[in-house]
């Protein structure tokens, strides 16, 4: 891919942020949730998913890369595996 997703704490709490590949244009890309880590590439690369900590529960996110849209996957702790697991079986093109 083009760019490198990653974890960082230089706001003070976990963010996801995106990169290029020469390490320029570093930009925040996570904004929900006060704690986000794990960023995963899609297959296709047109999303990132990552865990982020909403209302005191880790759940799974999903950005758009283009967009840059987010859509909550998980809604409590029970959807985490359903979600993970599908995750990985996502055609590229589907949609979670």
């Amino acid at each position: 891919g083009r760019e490198i997703a990653f974890t960082s704490d230089r706001t003070g709490r976990p963010h996801i942020y995106l990169m290029g590949v020469d390490g320029l244009n570093i930009r925040r890309v996570s904004w929900d949730g006060t704690y986000n880590e794990s960023p995963a590439w899609s297959p296709d690369g047109t999303k990132l998913a990552f865990v982020s900590r909403v209302e005191g529960v880790f759940q799974i996110l999903v950005m758009d890369n283009a967009t840059q849209k987010t859509t909550r996957l998980t809604y409590g702790l029970g959807h985490l595996l359903a979600a993970l697991l599908l995750w990985h079986e996502l055609e590229p093109g589907d949609e979670p």
